[in-house]
């Protein structure tokens, strides 16, 4: 959903193949939902422009700059990354 409607009341209808976000009446979003079970989407245009440049980040990314730092800073990374069902989740932790 767009970032600027957290927590924000939407109204949700959801079929097979997608699913679609109303506020006050005024559909907002309609993104095709995922075919895999358990996984999202993310579309960068409902995301904060500051978070936009995360997305073309490959996880190795964080994955090589955690083994510059050290050891237990690389641990750490994966312990992060692991936790999580999708890579980019972990960013910000990381």
């Amino acid at each position: 959903m767009p970032y600027a409607l957290v927590k924000q009341q939407l109204e949700v209808r959801v079929s097979a193949r997608v699913v679609e976000l109303f506020h006050t009446g005024t559909r907002v979003a309609s993104p095709v939902r995922s075919r895999l079970k358990g996984r999202h989407r993310t579309v960068a245009a409902h995301m904060p422009t500051a978070h936009r440049p995360y997305v073309a980040w490959p996880p190795q990314r964080l994955s090589r700059w955690a083994a510059d730092s050290g050891a237990a800073t690389a641990q750490l990374v994966a312990t992060i990354r692991a936790s999580r069902p999708h890579p980019q989740q972990g960013f910000r932790s990381c």
